[in-house]
This record gives C-alpha cells, sequence and structure tokens, in this order.
C-alpha cells in the first residue's frame, strides 16, 4: 500500500503515531476531515494506470490523536480497502478497547 504509507508517513509527523482507539466517533471525525472536499475521483499512477481514488485521513477515522484534525490526500481506493483490513484485523485479535492507546507504523 505505498500511497497510503505516504499519505500516514505525513499524518504522523503531523499528528505522532501514538493515537486513542475510539470507532463510536469515525464517522463524525470523517466527515469533519472530509468538510470541503468532492470525491477523490480518479488517481492516475506514475505507470499511467488509472484507479478509482479515495480519501485517507490521518488520524484514522476509528482514532484520534492529541492534536486535533487530521491530514488528507487521495489514495487509491483498494489500498485504502487493504489498509481498512489491516487496521479491523489488528483491532479483533488484540482486542482494542475504547480509549486504548493505538501505536500506527508505517511498515
Amino acid at each position: 500500500m505505498p500511497t497510503v504509507a505516504q499519505v500516514d508517513m505525513i499524518g504522523i509527523t503531523q499528528f505522532s503515531n501514538s493515537l486513542t482507539w475510539d470507532p463510536a466517533g469515525a464517522k463524525g471525525r470523517r466527515g469533519q476531515a472530509m468538510r470541503g472536499r468532492g470525491t477523490a475521483g480518479p488517481l492516475i499512477l506514475p505507470n499511467g494506470t488509472s484507479l478509482r481514488g479515495s480519501w485517507e485521513e490521518y488520524p484514522f477515522a476509528a482514532t484520534y490523536a492529541a492534536k486535533p484534525g487530521a491530514y488528507v490526500d487521495r489514495v487509491p481506493l483498494r489500498e485504502q480497502w487493504i489498509q481498512g483490513g489491516f487496521i479491523t484485523a489488528a483491532a479483533i485479535v488484540q482486542a482494542f478497547r475504547v480509549n486504548d492507546n493505538v501505536l500506527a507504523y508505517v511498515l
């Protein structure tokens, strides 16, 4: 997920990799991060491939950082879906609870 990784690295430098788990607030945080943005539209990769785009926000919608706000940029939708699956799987396997501190890393 190279494009998501680039976006999230910028977000980590602005907001820290230490996040608080709060999935109940996800819809509101995502709405605030996307306010004023239209659809992400197609994303053209350097090799000319056109992919459906999506907006990626960091901190992730199911989390928040001590500093309010989010960094947002366009990414391929398929990368965002993959990332969402990883986050969901980690939350299930590690039994995240509301207000748990989670650390985000780009591998």
